[in-house]
């Protein structure tokens, strides 16, 4: 078993990471703001910890991310994004992408 903390784009994260020492980190992150991650995931990756990412998003138009929705638009831009993620997450040799499926409302 690998024990693990979850941070994000938070000021604390990079300060928890180094208190707590764990064996994996996963990163709450938002689909919708790559760009926000520039510097804290590869900060992340510097410290030799283990890292997955938890996708979370939300649309151009404020609408979640959502695989579930029955709108396909809603689930094109929703692949997009998972898309997206997955990219970075191959750039920073992630271990996985934690992807929740939304819920149909």
């Amino acid at each position: 078993m690998k024990v693990g903390i979850k941070v994000g784009l938070k000021g604390d994260s990079l300060a928890d990471i180094a208190a707590t020492g764990p064996d994996f980190v996963e990163v709450w992150y938002h689909s919708g703001k790559i760009n926000e991650y520039n510097d804290f995931l590869p900060a992340v990756a510097k410290t030799g910890t283990e890292i997955g990412l938890h996708f979370w998003g939300a649309l151009p138009d404020a609408t979640l991310a959502n695989l579930a929705y029955p709108d396909n638009s809603v689930i094109e831009e929703t692949y997009t994004l998972v898309q997206k993620t997955i990219d970075v997450a191959a750039q920073y040799k992630c271990w996985y992408v934690n992807i929740h499926p939304g819920a149909a409302r």
